[in-house]
């Protein structure tokens, strides 16, 4: 009783801190591959992360407002706040597929926070794509300049 207590504790996954599944990468009898075991996060702390156009760059500002929207999810907009500007431009990494689409755009990511009420319906999904509408900047805003790297 007391080896098969042993084995079992053992073979028992336990996470490090409170948060939700969000993939399984192996399963019971599965080598466990480079990736580990499986993907977890916090989704109580969900949020957005979008790729904005370094030519866009001087209209947005920490504590601007935008509106996200997503195809999955259509009628449904949620309100968000730039809380960080990365300072490294990057290729994107999200492209149309299109034909003729600018692939070799240069971007900057921008974080945004979701309020707590638009939580519940982040908190669902992971790694959507969608569409930000940065609301235009107040004077306010505008006469705060940017930090330069």
């Amino acid at each position: 009783m007391k080896q098969a207590r042993a084995d079992l504790d053992q073979a028992t996954v336990k996470a490090p801190s409170k948060g939700t599944i969000l993939e399984i990468l192996a399963r019971a009898g599965d080598r466990v591959g480079e990736d580990g075991l499986l993907l977890m996060g916090d989704t109580t702390r969900m949020g957005v992360v979008a790729e904005v156009y370094q030519s866009d760059l001087p209209e947005i500002r920490p504590g601007q407002t935008a509106t996200i929207t997503a195809t999955g999810f259509p009628g449904r907009s949620q309100n968000a706040e730039v809380t960080e500007i990365a300072q490294q431009i990057s290729s994107q990494s999200v492209t149309s597929g299109e034909a003729g689409d600018k692939v070799d755009k240069r971007v900057v990511k921008v974080k945004l926070a979701l309020p707590e009420e638009s939580l519940a319906v982040a908190s669902r999904i992971n790694n959507l794509q969608v569409n930000v509408l940065f609301d235009p900047l107040t004077d306010e805003q505008r006469r705060i300049r940017p930090k330069q790297p």
